[in-house]
């Protein structure tokens, strides 16, 4: 059956209406054959489909049934003679049921382009009913002879109707100038209909989409055309302008798909399948070729073109979030390009620059590479200040004193360049800088305090001795440090108690100090990876050895982790195996535990930059016998760098009986869907995002402490 049009029905053909008796139609039909009107063939079908009686039916569900033969007469010369559509519209008030909405299907037809006429005929099939229909021909019916409708017969040919509309709905949207945009504002303003109504509302658009696809598939070839050009020139704009505009176009298309895929739950399949492709060329410009502008601006657009596709949404928020950063850093890193060249110079030669702070200070009257360094550093604090940069020069040649310290053992050298930084005035100095070099100096200052007094035990000299450890005692010590320092005080008591003269032998353990070892993206490859939204700075850890300094992640999933940090995790990993393997050793199951599930609260998920994981893992196998002595301090005590957590324990949800926990939970609150079998797979990952995305947790899948309090309140596993 085709789109509606009235003057091709047999009650139309033959001038005849639904209350006439089969005798009355077959006059009729001859009177037309004599008349010539028509040719004999069309009056001879249209006879015999009003006597047939499956075809009677089609002819009678597509006319005016509920109205007298002349009220039928006079509204189809009016809908042929009118000249706009509201005259038409003033004269059809009274219409309901079938009459109403073919009527207003033959007002789309005759006026193409209106949304308005399309959205009311959509409203007015609530009218519309199997029951009511079958109601409404048995009436006439009564009158006119035939049997009685079959209401089975009735509920198999009204959806042909229904179908016939709905292409006269979509003609009527494409001769639009704007087709998309008519039939988005038609979606927007019936999404929340129901019953018949909505249920044709949904075959319109199963239409729509049939019409809009050969469109959006010539939109298509041309994105794809503009992508290829940017795989082969990364730089060029006009592609990306392009493809900017192209995904407009797209958008005004396909939008009422999406709309109509969003109140199902789903993501329109070809717009999701166009936004992955355009992700895949933004990481690919990002990660391979360093063109962040060019991604930034087209992930933009994705945001812009599919806002009606959550996982897009999600997903191209983190990216942009990531974008902007690597952006934002891109332009730092120019900025800053002097006093980084003058800081890896430095650090290439250190000892040169020992050798000039020796000599001089750190200041603009200094000499060789420590003037260098400075000069470039005020260029650099100057163009920085007032930006969100302000303190990275700072921190930069702060790097480079913490290097001095802790590669050069050149404390006094290292402070130097600290006392000169922080000799600024406060106004100079950005807050957060000013409480760093503060915590330096107390730190150095605490360092060559230690270094006299190892001094003064190898030779012993014990009044030094004793007067250097309650200084040091007099000052904030952690754990180890307090624990050394009195061994060490208790040691030179006695040996002043004894007076001997033999030789003492020292056990110095190793003292730990806190400094921030300059970030290793200043000394690598400006190109970073992006997959998640990146982390806020934190005070960071750092051992003596530069070349291994590790420093602990703050807890949270999902961050983009220094070189430091990836170095913690993947040596702290190690030295793990290496104690669950070995079970002589002096640690209780609970400290263990409590270990791992601090591991686990700050390395269970995060991103590093290129090459440095696989840089990471060969120094662990470089150096693997010093990184498991480590452990043996782990089961003798804690690290005092570490902070057992005490609280609930974190939940393994590779657990197979953790699993079905979870997933028990998930599903009673309504985000899980499949079978409980305790599989985490990609089921239990996607409704586990769905639940954190609605609590305020973030966009990732990955499960944390944070989560689980989230998901099972008030519970202490």
């Amino acid at each position: 059956m085709g789109a509606f049009v009235h003057s091709s029905n047999p009650f139309y053909i033959l001038g005849v209406s639904v209350r006439n008796t089969a005798d009355e139609i077959a006059e009729a039909y001859e009177n037309e054959i004599i008349d010539g009107e028509h040719d004999e063939q069309s009056l001879l079908q249209a006879h015999q489909a009003l006597i047939g009686p499956k075809t009677r039916l089609e002819a009678e569900l597509s006319w005016l049934p509920e109205l007298s033969p002349s009220r039928a007469r006079e509204l189809l010369s009016l809908l042929e003679t009118g000249s706009t559509a509201d005259e038409i519209v003033s004269e059809i008030g009274e219409l309901t049921g079938l009459s109403l909405v073919n009527i207003w299907a033959g007002l789309c037809s005759r006026f193409p382009g209106r949304g308005d006429l399309v959205e009311t005929l959509i409203e007015n099939f609530d009218e519309v009913s199997v029951e009511n229909a079958v109601a409404t021909i048995n009436e006439s019916r009564s009158v006119s002879g035939f049997p009685t409708a079959n209401q089975d017969l009735v509920a198999e040919i009204l959806p042909k109707i229904s179908e016939a509309h709905a292409r006269t709905a979509v003609d009527a949207i494409s001769r639009a100038e704007h087709p998309g945009l008519v039939m988005t504002e038609i979606v927007e303003d019936l999404m929340s209909e129901t019953g018949p109504a909505r249920d044709f509302l949904d075959e319109v658009g199963n239409h729509y989409d049939s019409w809009s696809a050969p469109r959006l598939r010539e939109i298509k070839d041309k994105i794809d055309v503009n992508v290829e050009l940017l795989r082969a020139e990364p730089e060029a704009t006009t592609p990306v302008s392009l493809i900017e505009e192209l995904l407009d176009e797209w958008d005004e298309y396909s939008q009422p798909c999406q709309l109509l895929e969003e109140a199902k739950g789903l993501d329109e399949r070809r717009s999701k399948e166009l936004s992955d492709e355009l992700r895949e060329l933004c990481l690919w410009l990002s990660n391979e070729k360093n063109v962040h502008d060019a991604a930034l601006r087209i992930s933009k657009a994705l945001v812009k073109t599919f806002p009606e596709l959550p996982s897009v949404m999600i997903q191209s928020s983190d990216d942009i979030d990531a974008l902007e950063t690597l952006v934002d850093e891109a332009k730092a890193f120019d900025l800053f390009s002097p006093l980084i060249e003058a800081v890896q110079n430095a650090l290439e030669h250190l000892e040169n620059l020992n050798d000039d702070l020796l000599m001089t200070s750190f200041s603009k009257d200094g000499r060789g590479l420590a003037k260098e360094l400075y000069l470039s550093f005020i260029d650099a604090a100057i163009a920085a200040n007032g930006t969100k940069h302000a303190s990275m020069p700072w921190m930069m040649v702060r790097g480079v004193a913490i290097e001095l310290n802790n590669s050069a053992s050149s404390t006094e050298e290292a402070l130097k360049i600290i006392r000169s930084l922080r000799n600024f005035s406060d106004a100079d100095l950005p807050a957060d800088v000013k409480e760093q070099l503060d915590i330096d100096l107390t730190t150095m200052r605490s360092n060559l305090k230690w270094q006299e007094l190892i001094s003064a035990a190898e030779k012993e000299d014990i009044k030094a001795g004793v007067r250097l450890a309650n200084e040091l005692l007099a000052t904030p010590l952690n754990e180890e440090e307090q624990l050394t320092a009195e061994k060490l005080k208790g040691e030179f008591e006695n040996r002043l108690r004894s007076r001997k003269r033999a030789r003492i032998f020292w056990g110095v353990a190793a003292v730990v100090v806190v400094f921030f070892v300059i970030k290793d993206e200043i000394k690598s490859n400006k190109r970073q990876s992006y997959t998640a939204r990146p982390s806020t700075s934190t005070t960071a850890t750092a051992s003596y050895s530069s070349s291994l300094a590790e420093e602990r992640p703050p807890i949270g999933s999902g961050r983009s982790l220094t070189t430091n940090q990836v170095r913690y995790c993947v040596f702290q990993r190690a030295r793990l195996v290496y104690l669950k393997g070995d079970p002589n050793r002096n640690m209780t199951a609970s400290k263990f535990n409590r270990l791992v599930d601090d591991y686990n609260s700050r390395c269970s998920d995060y991103k590093y930059q290129r090459g440095v994981l696989q840089r990471v893992k060969r120094e662990l196998e470089a150096n693997r016998t010093k990184v498991l002595r480590g452990a043996d301090l782990i089961a003798f005590s804690s690290s005092s760098r570490t902070t057992p957590y005490n609280g609930p324990r974190l939940l393994d949800i590779q657990s197979k009986n953790n699993a079905i926990l979870v997933q028990k939970q998930l599903a009673k609150l309504g985000y899980y869907t499949s079978i409980i079998d305790g599989i985490w797979g990609k089921g239990s990952k996607t409704a586990l995002q769905s639940f954190k995305a609605r609590n305020g947790l973030g966009y990732s899948n990955v499960w944390d402490r944070e989560t689980q309090k989230k998901l099972f309140p008030g519970k202490n596993f």
